[in-house]
Parts: structure tokens; sequence; C-alpha cells
């Protein structure tokens, strides 16, 4: 797996810096919300410390880190777990005493196997697929399996509209949902999908757009 970003001791200088106004309200609401510090479960950071990607330019300073809300990994992990039960109920159930013991043990051990390699792999895609907001422009890397990555980024400037979506109970419920970014770009419309407080989100977007 191709690294996306990786760790980063000094911070630069910035040539387009946040405008004061946006530091002053958004700065101390949206690091003691999200946090600065990035964890491997986080969903949102805002100007998160230590964090770099590898086209990164010497000036250019990350405002925003997104990626979807950690609950969109619960339909998979309950498919792992109730695959994983499986062979419980089919040894309660179904006599396998024809088959032999070492057969057997192989068979549990490739299915396990592929569990795992499934999970892990769905992990991995959830992990990966980030959006990364700067004081310069809007980056977002899709990978749809670990085979594949697309990035998309496009310039402030570019932006045209900006809207947040939730709908359903469970998005309104753990506040999560889509962000929708018109471009006037090659690509006509940049998603961030799921990801948490979506409203809040979108604020910070239109306050570095109007501040440019």
């Amino acid at each position: 797996m191709p690294d996306v970003f990786v760790a980063k001791e000094k911070k630069a200088k910035l040539s387009k810096p946040v405008s004061p106004q946006l530091e002053d309200q958004l700065g101390p609401v949206k690091a003691k919300a999200w946090g600065r510090e990035l964890r491997f479960w986080s969903s949102v950071a805002f100007e998160p410390k230590k964090l770099h990607f590898e086209d990164q330019d010497p000036d250019e300073k990350i405002i925003l880190f997104v990626r979807p809300h950690i609950i969109t990994n619960l339909k998979w992990f309950l498919l792992v777990v109730l695959l994983a039960l499986v062979p419980f109920f089919a040894f309660a159930l179904l006599s396998f005493s024809f088959i032999p013991v070492n057969f057997r043990f192989v068979g549990l051990l490739a299915w396990y196997l592929l569990i795992f390699a499934f999970g892990f792999e769905r992990f991995l895609v959830w992990f990966f697929n980030v959006e990364i907001v700067t004081n310069k422009r809007i980056i977002d890397v899709n990978i749809p399996n670990i085979l594949f990555r697309d990035i998309t980024q496009t310039p402030l400037e570019n932006i045209q509209d900006i809207t947040a979506e939730t709908a359903g109970f469970m998005r309104s419920l753990l506040a999560f949902g889509d962000v929708r970014i018109q471009t006037a770009g090659a690509v006509p419309e940049i998603k961030f999908e799921a990801v948490s407080q979506p409203n809040k989100v979108s604020q910070v977007l239109n306050d570095l757009w109007r501040n440019l």
C-alpha cells in the first residue's frame, strides 16, 4: 500500500496564511472539538500536527484532515464476526467425523485467513480514503480497493459551491454525512463521503474560500 501521508517534524512557513478571523473564530473551537492529534481512528482533525503528504509544497499548511466516520466500518465488521462464528455453528449442528482431523484443521485455518484478509482489506480501504484541505487546495484520495488509488485535487479558487448533507436516522443520530464541493475544474464535483460533522466541515471550507 503506497503512503498517502507521512510524519513531518517541522511546520512550513506560509506564503498564503489563513486569515486572522478564521484562526480566531475556528481554530480554538475546532481544535477542541476535533483535536489536533491524528490517531488511526480519527475521522476529522483540524490543523493536525506532524502530518505531511507526498507532494506538499514547502509553504503549504494542512487545515483539515477528513476520512469517513468510523461507524461506516460497522457493516463489514459485523459480517466478519458472523463469518467467524460459522464454524462453531457448523460443528455443533453437523458431523464432520468423516473428515480427517488434519484436513479439518487446514480448512479452519484457511477459512479464518480469508476472513482476516477480507477484514484487513476493508480496514485499509477506510483508513486510506481521506480528504485533505490545505490553505491552497483540496485533495481527495479515493481507494475503492487496495489495488487502485485515485487522487483528485483542485485549487480553492476553483470552488463554486459547498453543500453539506445529512439524511437518515443513523446519520442524524451520529452527526455524519456528505459534503459536496462543486468546482470549475476538470472534475466538476468533489465529495467527502460519510464524514463526521459535515456542517462544520463545510463551514471551514466556506471560510477558507471566502478568505482567499
